[in-house]
């Protein structure tokens, strides 16, 4: 199932939000635990992907 959710977050935000810092975040995108697609240069990480992560991030 394709995800059609267009809204889409930097790491910047995902960071900030989980309280984690970037490179902690790019460590978990290059490691396939956060699911993310690039453009350009840049990361973007789905909402709907990050509430799943952030789901799972406040149960462990």
């Amino acid at each position: 199932m394709k995800n059609t959710d267009t809204t889409l977050l930097t790491v910047e935000a995902v960071a900030d939000k989980l309280s984690l810092t970037n490179k902690t975040v790019r460590k978990h995108i290059r490691s396939g635990k956060i699911p993310a697609q690039k453009h350009g240069k840049r990361w973007y990480i789905s909402t709907s992907d990050f509430y799943r992560i952030f789901a799972e991030y406040m149960t462990t």
